[in-house]
């Protein structure tokens, strides 16, 4: 009896092509939930492509259930177990790990800084898999083995390496909407394998992470001028933009630095971009004269104001507890006079 398909592929596959439209100013919103097929032999499939709706899964024929998904695509890799995934190495959306406790009962495994299904490693064991399913070591997942289509259900069998996958060409995929092409390395349904395959978005022409975003590096933002730079971070994947960490030349011609959360160039991110007669950077990325008045060293000029800068006293209040004088300046009071 088949399986339902992998309780952990939702998560390790979701945001490869999940975020459609990612603004520059929010954050990707959550995906919406998408059910499986309820009584299929391999239910929650939808919800198990690299491209899937991260929705719950339906009942499988083996009364399994499909996970919900959560994560982000991307084949083990990196630099070694414990190595925390980076942003722009791995998709938005992926779980990080640097031990198993950092790892949800429905991914348990933490293998090359990713919490996973299921793992294979050289000298040991697979770890995460029942006694009659194989441990994909393409995607880290748990899936029935077949010697044919007969042993799938609705899926196929990867005659290459003897486990049911969704697909093992373009044509399994005609009827799955958006993801219509086979990612064959992993027998999934996906938005693209290459960048011609996005040629009817215009918006999305490449084809990075098997979705169609709008770039993949700098050199491909190249349509406007105020976004130069490509930004492969989570907050803002595969979206072009004004500057980035490792691109900020924009900037530079400016004279100002980059602030890598938004991906903008402004005045300061730290106090350490500005000077006088401006040192202090405000939490509005301008370099200002003052926070407060204490901040204002020139007697004539004591008091500061919401603008960032130090004006002369104009009332009392401004130098309570103290005295506005005629010339601006405040006089401490008689009662707290000050400390020598």
């Amino acid at each position: 009896m088949v399986r339902n398909f992998g309780r952990g592929i939702v998560v390790a596959l979701l945001f490869a092509a999940g975020c459609e439209d990612t603004r520059m100013d929010l954050l990707p919103p959550p995906p919406p939930e998408a059910a499986g097929k309820a009584g299929s032999a391999m239910a929650g499939m939808a919800g198990h492509t690299p491209a899937g709706d991260g929705g719950t899964g339906g009942m499988g024929a083996n009364g399994g259930s499909g996970a919900v998904g959560a994560g982000g695509f991307g084949a083990t890799g990196g630099t070694g177990t414990g190595v925390p995934c980076q942003p722009g190495t791995y998709p938005p959306g992926t779980r990080c790990c640097n031990k198993e406790s950092d790892c949800s009962n429905d991914l348990p495994f933490c293998s090359y800084g990713r919490c996973v299904e299921c793992v294979v490693e050289r000298d040991e064991p697979q770890r995460g898999c029942a006694p009659n399913e194989l441990c994909d070591p393409n995607i880290n997942i748990c899936i029935p083995p077949c010697t044919s289509d007969d042993d799938c259900g609705e899926g196929h069998c990867d005659q290459d390496r003897n486990v049911c996958v969704q697909c093992t060409d373009d044509n399994h995929c005609k009827n799955n909407g958006k993801r219509s092409h086979c990612a064959t390395q992993y027998g999934f349904c996906v938005e693209c394998t290459e960048s011609p395959d996005c040629s009817d978005d215009e918006k999305h022409p490449i084809c990075s992470g098997f979705r169609c975003v709008e770039c993949s590096s700098s050199s491909e933002c190249t349509k406007d001028p105020g976004r130069t730079a490509c930004s492969l971070s989570e907050q803002l994947p595969n979206v072009c933009v004004e500057c980035t960490r490792n691109d900020d030349k924009a900037c530079e011609e400016m004279g100002q630095v980059c602030n890598e959360i938004f991906a903008s160039c402004v005045d300061c991110v730290s106090s350490q971009h500005c000077a006088k007669p401006t040192p202090i950077c405000r939490q509005d990325n301008h370099c200002v004269e003052c926070l407060v008045s204490d901040h204002c060293t020139d007697a004539t000029a004591p008091v500061c104001r919401p603008d960032g800068r130090c004006y002369p006293c104009s009332s009392n209040q401004e130098c309570a507890p103290g005295t506005c004088e005629d010339d601006g300046s405040c006089t401490p009071s008689s009662q707290n006079p000050p400390q020598p």
